[in-house]
């Protein structure tokens, strides 16, 4: 699960959290709020920092490199919250963006999954089953009522209501003619 793959994030922000409740009580600058927002960083950046610090020996400057820098400048000017917010700030976005990932790949999946693996196509005038990877450009599918389409192209004969979700990936039937898409 998604939560699993993003504990240390989780983990960072209890620590981030606890410094900042400590820093309520004994005062922003104390020891003890440094200390917990320092193991935030620690916990949440440590991918980030390790990549990041690798990048910026070699001179090859990414977003964590920048990262990275941004919160060793923290630490160095005693900004330990600061860094401990860039960190979880950040651990959150790549977090999302792996969940917005993983979404975007299931749903192509999705859609090719619903593609039809065989079409019939007409060739030298009579009707042929094939898989859909031997279709050839000018080929002319023949499209029966209820069948999914197996590939776009434009209508030469014919006039019906498709599911076009295997190419536009919208499952709604829609009107199609002679010469339309």
């Amino acid at each position: 699960p998604f939560y699993q793959k993003h504990i240390d994030t989780f983990v960072a922000l209890a620590f981030f959290l606890a410094g900042f409740i400590a820093s309520r009580y004994v005062g922003e600058g104390d020891i003890i709020p440094n200390i917990l927002y320092a193991i935030s960083i620690v916990i949440g950046g440590f991918h980030l920092f390790k990549t990041g610090l690798v990048n910026l020996v070699q001179l090859r400057f990414d977003m964590k490199t920048l990262m990275t820098i941004a919160i060793i400048g923290a630490a160095i000017i005693g900004e330990w919250r600061e860094g401990a917010v860039v960190v979880f700030l950040f651990a959150v976005s790549e977090a999302l963006e792996a969940y917005s990932l993983n979404k975007a790949r299931k749903s192509i999946s999705d859609l090719v999954n619903v593609a039809p693996k065989v079409a019939t196509v007409r060739r030298n005038g009579e009707l042929v089953d094939l898989d859909t990877e031997f279709i050839q450009i000018e080929d002319i599918l023949v499209i029966k009522p209820g069948q999914k389409i197996a590939m776009d192209g434009i209508v030469v004969k014919g006039f019906s209501t498709v599911n076009q979700a295997s190419i536009t990936g919208e499952s709604v039937p829609v009107s199609k003619g002679i010469g339309e898409e």
